[in-house]
């Protein structure tokens, strides 16, 4: 699965929010946060997943899509 980058750009520019601040929001750390925004995570844990989605007021079905 991977992230709907659409959907994540959107929430983020919706909140107001940078990737710096996602890091710090969601706490994890910058680069995670990074490779999340830009498309590049190969793997993310659930529990990551959780905490940027509380952030940006989304589910991860929100923001997983298939392939």
């Amino acid at each position: 699965m991977k992230i709907n980058q659409t959907k994540l750009d959107r929430a983020m520019a919706q909140k107001g929010l940078n990737i710096s601040q996602l890091a710090i929001e969601s706490k994890v750390t910058y680069p995670t946060a990074h490779r999340i925004a830009k498309g590049k995570a190969e793997a993310i844990s659930f529990n990551v997943l959780e905490r940027v989605c509380k952030v940006l007021g989304l589910t991860p079905n929100d923001l997983l899509k298939g392939e």
